[in-house]
């Protein structure tokens, strides 16, 4: 969630758009200073939001998650039949070892992940100048 920018965006573009952040402060900051949309929420928990996700955007999120297989298949049932996954995530580099960082990504572990609860990849990217592994797909 971080700062709920990306969540604000996707207001515009969605009928609803969520965030879903422990620490709720800089996007109550944020939405102070820029008024925060009628049809965004602003959530603490997946079990918060009353509707099906239709898309799924964690950006520097899933290395955060000590355990992110059991993670993904316990927010399954949060998720629309259809659902869209976006992430990134950072690779294994010297500079992306730190205390807060369980899990890391690369190709075959990415898709492994995803298929493990029957999502189909659209693509795999790679952002080599910052040594970051993105998936897109959808169940």
């Amino acid at each position: 969630g971080g700062a709920g920018l990306v969540s604000i965006a996707a207001s515009i573009r969605f009928k609803n758009s969520y965030i879903c952040e422990f620490d709720i402060r800089s996007v109550n900051q944020i939405c102070s200073v820029i008024k925060k949309p009628d049809n965004m929420g602003i959530v603490t928990s997946l079990e918060d939001i009353n509707e099906k996700i239709d898309v799924l955007f964690m950006w520097h999120v899933l290395e955060h998650i000590p355990r992110p297989l059991e993670f993904m298949h316990s927010i399954r049932k949060y998720l629309a039949d259809d659902c869209i996954f976006f992430l990134q995530c950072p690779g294994y580099r010297p500079s992306s070892i730190v205390d807060c960082h369980y899990t890391f990504f690369n190709e075959p572990s990415m898709r492994a992940l995803f298929a493990s609860f029957g999502a189909k990849e659209i693509e795999i990217g790679f952002d080599l100048n910052n040594g970051f592994v993105g998936y897109l797909g959808r169940i």
